[in-house]
């Protein structure tokens, strides 16, 4: 008995004596590239953006959700809808409200968006949808984010990026790269 108790005593022991180091973790990778890692994490949607600038890029935008939630004015009242991404046929992003960041620095979220569905029928949201400001599109250049939102700046009295003095330009003029129309392409494979 006293060489069981010795043997379990000098193996507790060595064991505390020599503990093992946990394995490094590894980085997280999210490969955009792989079906199954797409499919695993987002929603899929064949899409054509228009830049305001008119320029048009075909692929696909990521979504983690297959609705969008939007208030429309009827009758004079406002009412809450879902709409089911399947069900957009296009998406229209009309005006921008600046909010001020400080130092005459502002960011513009689009304030008024239209919605027109697959069966013509056409819905104007007039407040900010946030899930729609900041998107991943993936196109044969890889995955990238994609805004609807932009920023500019007062600098004595004109804005920065346009050169313009009117103080609510801005609101119907996104800058180039705003992200203005998506048009969804039920066609694609």
């Amino acid at each position: 008995m006293k060489i069981n108790v010795l043997i379990i005593i000098l193996a507790s022991v060595m064991a505390a004596a020599d503990p093992r180091p946990p394995a490094e973790p590894t980085d997280p990778v999210v490969d955009f590239s792989a079906p199954s890692s797409t499919a695993s994490q987002f929603l899929v949607f064949s899409a054509s953006l228009i830049s305001a600038t008119g320029q048009r890029m075909s692929g696909s935008l990521l979504f983690k959700f297959d609705s969008i939630g939007i208030d429309v004015g009827k009758n004079g009242s406002v009412e809450k809808r879902k709409i089911e991404i399947l069900r957009i046929k296009r998406i229209d992003f009309i005006e921008w409200k600046g909010k001020s960041l400080g130092n005459n620095g502002f960011v513009f979220y689009p304030s008024r968006t239209r919605f027109t569905l697959q069966d013509g029928e056409s819905h104007v949201c007039d407040h900010d949808i946030g899930v729609l400001n900041r998107m991943l599109f993936k196109d044969s250049g890889g995955t990238r984010a994609v805004y609807t939102y932009f920023y500019d700046y007062r600098k004595q009295g004109v804005w920065e990026n346009s050169g313009r003095p009117e103080i609510d330009y801005p609101e119907n003029n996104p800058l180039e790269d705003t992200i203005v129309t998506i048009i969804f392409d039920r066609n694609a494979g």
